[in-house]
């Protein structure tokens, strides 16, 4: 029955299944399944007592995004910079501010060994889920992902908000589908253009434009990416604090004024040593 409601779809609407039509194999299995799959896990952990690497970026970015509806933003970085803790992190800022999201992350951990991230079929029933989990106001829309997105879309409009899409770790994907980025263009097809009062927040590494959706660069091109800095001096000293509330760390000090300018003094040195890299700031804690 599923089947038969999907392939009446694809023989109606031009272009589906995405990009331009063809039925494969790799449409038709996901829908052949004797039971649906449960919902994937999209909750990338963010730390107790996570800083954000820039105060100032952070709140520049969250202004952008909820002013940036109608347009596609890319947030991006190097590897172990910390970009999916990030956006994490932002999603609960976002939560805070009472800003309507769904999140969908290509990677989410070296153990999940068993579960599909990567299909554009299963990502697309992802974002159902949670548009049924947590948006149960919307209207519900009949179709394909994209009458869904217009949907919660102009629902959050009527009330004010600009509904937020979250993809994470496009750069996952070349890698562990045998160079193959069919799935991002066929999941980017039906997001980009990005519906009225929809922002699309991308995170990704910056890797070559081979890798990556098609529709995504003509909508963002790489000159306006938005690179996740390095952690200020002022997030070193917050992690160095904590660490010492947990007793992982100790001054050697038990004056609070001489502790706090040792960790003042550590603070400004561990950022000058590890450039700030979120990694070597932990590890290097650690070690001491």
């Amino acid at each position: 029955a599923t089947l038969k409601n999907a392939a009446l779809n694809w023989a109606t609407q031009k272009c589906l299944p995405p990009p331009e039509g063809w039925i494969t194999l790799a449409e038709v299995l996901p829908i052949l399944q004797s039971s649906p799959p449960a919902p994937l896990p999209e909750d990338f952990m963010v730390p107790m007592g996570y800083e954000v690497p820039d105060e100032t970026f952070h709140k520049e970015f969250v202004r952008d995004v909820i002013n940036s509806v109608g347009k596609a933003i890319v947030l991006t970085g190097p590897p172990g910079r910390g970009k999916s803790t990030y956006l994490s992190a932002l999603c609960d800022t976002l939560a805070e501010q009472d800003v309507p999201t769904v999140r969908h992350h290509y990677f989410l951990s070296t153990t999940e060994r068993s579960r599909d991230r990567v299909n554009s079929y299963v990502v697309e029933q992802s974002i159902k889920s949670q548009v049924e989990q947590f948006h149960k106001d919307v209207p519900r829309a009949t179709g394909d992902l994209r009458a869904l997105l217009e949907a919660c879309a102009s629902h959050y409009k009527k009330l004010g908000k600009p509904f937020v899409l979250v993809l994470d770790g496009l750069d996952h994907v070349w890698r562990i589908n045998a160079e193959d980025k069919r799935p991002l263009d066929d999941l980017f097809s039906q997001v980009i253009p990005c519906p009225n009062n929809m922002v699309l927040l991308v995170g990704t590494q910056p890797v070559d434009n081979a890798q990556l959706p098609i529709d995504l660069l003509a909508s963002a091109p790489k000159a306006e990416w938005r690179t996740l800095p390095a952690m200020s001096e002022n997030a070193v000293l917050s992690y160095l604090r904590k660490a010492v509330r947990e007793g992982r760390l100790t001054t050697g000090f038990e004056d609070v004024r001489q502790a706090e300018e040792q960790l003042l003094g550590a603070a400004s040195a561990l950022r000058s040593r590890t450039n700030g890299h979120p990694l070597h700031v932990i590890y290097a804690t650690a070690e001491l």
